[in-house]
């Protein structure tokens, strides 16, 4: 639960066919934002990384999000800023891609970093995994100056 421990046992074949199913479910449909959202993941994230993997090893196409990744301890929020990061994330792709050539169109050799909502720094390379992370960036530095 909130500490860590499992809710209850997890039968893990059962777990992994549903995964199966769903990922079937998911090619046939074109998705390809997946989202893993686990109970109480940011205390334990054992669970939500190996469903992850499992979906990526059956479609190694998907973009996966994973909550505990982009957000706290409260599920639903979690859940709502994972499922934004994943929609983001190509955008973003494009639009940081499209600051570093510019930056390589100019000359210029430093990295592009971009700037978290909690006022910290973080590369381009994760902003592109991670976008939803640089929401309300702005009012963030305008405090920091």
């Amino acid at each position: 639960e909130f500490d860590g421990s499992p809710i209850c046992e997890t039968d893990e074949a059962g777990v992994k066919e549903q995964v199966e199913r769903a990922v079937k479910d998911i090619k046939a449909a074109g998705v390809i934002n997946v989202v893993v959202n686990g109970v109480f993941s940011p205390s334990r994230s054992d669970q939500e990384l190996q469903v992850a993997e499992w979906i990526q090893s059956a479609y190694p196409e998907a973009n996966i999000t994973i909550g505990h990744q982009v957000g706290g301890i409260g599920f639903i929020e979690r859940e709502n800023a994972a499922v934004l990061n994943a929609s983001l994330r190509a955008l973003a792709g494009k639009t940081i891609e499209a600051f570093e050539t510019s930056m390589q169109k100019l000359g210029l050799k430093c990295p592009v970093l971009l700037t978290r909502n909690d006022g910290t720094l973080m590369s381009s390379a994760r902003a592109k995994l991670f976008p939803v992370l640089t929401f309300s960036s702005g009012p963030t530095n305008s405090m920091r100056g």
